[in-house]
């Protein structure tokens, strides 16, 4: 039976983001902050306490739907594109913990393998390969069981970006060879993933994240981390143009400028002519200013790559698109738009026809 509703989890380090799918259309999204402590450097810690939490955030926004797809963080997940001789399931499922060998040295049965076809020739196929712990698996299996949740989907959370421009591509016609850059700017740190012909291909972490702009306005004004947070957030007497912050843009910028030119030096022909954002520090202007102006490169939201979006669900999207992106169908069909509906939504975003 087909699943009509599902909803998108994306577990943060601060914040958990939902996403409410009905047949594949975006009904609602949201983002709650967590308790102190309960996830660390991407992983849950607390596994009893965040299904309560879970219960009560489903409780609190009125969500009756009890099908979840759960991203799984990239530290939690290895993923690897892989060129393979053609091959039927059964050998597939033989040889798959063989491409792992040089990163896992546990044994293969501790782990589960899993793989999506990109491209198949007649003699030869390259695949995305997964390769996730079974003890991983089965701790989320028991979250969305004491939540009373039904888990039909663990998804890395890079394959929800990847959903997203699939989709985009195919409504606007875009060439398959188009590549992507995608900057996540999460409170822990920031994450730049490339996607090669629209496929995942690698992520270059970067740190620190958002968290260090909390923490620079507690230094500011002397106060503890959360004060601050909110301190930042609102601005409070113009603390996000302080030396401090403007020295923090920078050092980041230049990070993030280098990872892109390294990518384009090992990739000199890649078709990337954009970089698009989110997280949370996608809500510091001042930021994705420095950001634009040291690599010269232009900036765009993700959720300009989700155009059929509700306007005001954009700014809770923008936080996490990939909550949305792992509770698409990537097996669904897309129909392209016309001419005009194309001229019709980059006019309305304001980006050159």
């Amino acid at each position: 039976m087909k699943i009509t509703k599902v909803v998108g989890i994306d577990i943060g380090n601060y914040r958990i983001k939902i996403s409410y799918i009905v047949k594949g259309e975006l009904k609602d999204v949201f983002v709650e902050t967590l308790p102190d402590n309960i996830v660390k450097d991407g992983m849950v810690q607390y596994w009893d306490a965040m299904a309560d939490f879970l219960k009560e955030t489903f409780r609190s926004h009125g969500i009756h739907c009890r099908n979840v797809i759960f991203t799984l963080p990239s530290s939690g997940v290895y993923m690897r594109v892989v060129d393979l001789p053609r091959m039927t399931v059964k050998q597939l499922q033989l040889n798959l913990p063989f491409e792992f060998h040089d990163y896992i040295s546990e044994p293969t049965e501790k782990y589960f393998y899993d793989y999506a076809v990109i491209e198949e020739g007649e003699k030869t196929m390259k695949l995305l390969a997964v390769a996730c712990s079974r003890e991983l698996i089965d701790r989320y299996r028991t979250l969305a069981k004491h939540a009373k949740l039904n888990a039909v989907g663990l998804v890395p959370d890079v394959l929800g970006f990847q959903r997203v421009l699939r989709r985009y591509n195919a409504l606007f016609r875009v060439p398959d060879t188009k590549d992507y850059a995608i900057l996540d700017m999460g409170d822990r740190s920031f994450k730049l993933h490339f996607f090669r012909n629209g496929v995942y291909e690698v992520t270059r972490p970067l740190e620190p994240g958002a968290r260090r702009i909390a923490e620079i306005a507690a230094e500011i004004r002397g106060t503890d981390v959360h004060i601050g947070q909110l301190a930042a957030e609102s601005n409070q007497d113009d603390v996000l143009a302080h030396e401090n912050m403007e020295a923090l843009y920078e050092s980041s910028a230049v990070q993030i400028m280098r990872a892109m030119n390294f990518y384009s030096y090992s990739n000199t022909n890649n078709t990337i002519d954009t970089l698009y954002y989110c997280g949370g520090a996608a809500n510091y202007p001042a930021l994705l200013t420095t950001i634009e102006e040291t690599m010269n490169l232009p900036m765009r939201p993700l959720t300009d790559l989700m155009p059929y979006t509700e306007p005001g669900l954009e700014a809770a999207l923008l936080l996490s698109p990939q909550s949305y992106g792992v509770a698409l169908d990537p097996e669904a069909k897309v129909r392209a738009l016309s001419d005009d509906e194309i001229k019709e939504t980059l006019a309305r975003q304001e980006v050159p026809v």
